[in-house]
């Protein structure tokens, strides 16, 4: 992973943390987010679904994630969802399978990435 990517999914995770960690505990209802910047901006829709995901967790919150009508979208993160809690992942270890992902899977410069990214934490928890 490149310093600009790292810094950027850094950004976006603490972002919403920051979002996602208001109100005090016993008062924080579910998150309700979806796809944010993955459409006229072209963000990756299973990075942004982790990235959420992610920030979510460390402020203990659980997340209603809309997929806006996107079935296969829907089923993947439900089954990366579950394979992260089937092998008790923490946060610490989703982002370490993200950075992973990015070093091994994506080429350097602007070529797509080799792999989609749910298909290699999948292959990475078996």
């Amino acid at each position: 992973m490149d310093l600009v990517t790292c810094c950027s999914v850094a950004f976006s995770c603490s972002s919403s943390q920051k979002c996602f960690a208001e109100g005090e505990a016993s008062e924080r209802c579910a998150i309700a987010t979806g796809n944010w910047g993955c459409g006229a901006f072209g963000g990756d829709k299973q990075l942004k679904a982790l990235i959420q995901l992610m920030a979510a967790s460390a402020c203990d919150r659980a997340v209603v994630y809309f997929t806006f009508g996107d079935r296969q979208l829907k089923r993947q993160l439900e089954e990366v969802h579950k394979a992260l809690c089937d092998g008790r992942k923490t946060v610490k270890d989703l982002w370490a399978l993200v950075q992973k992902y990015t070093k091994e899977s994506i080429p350097e410069g602007s070529a797509p990435p080799q792999q989609e990214l749910f298909d290699f934490i999948l292959e990475q928890l078996v």
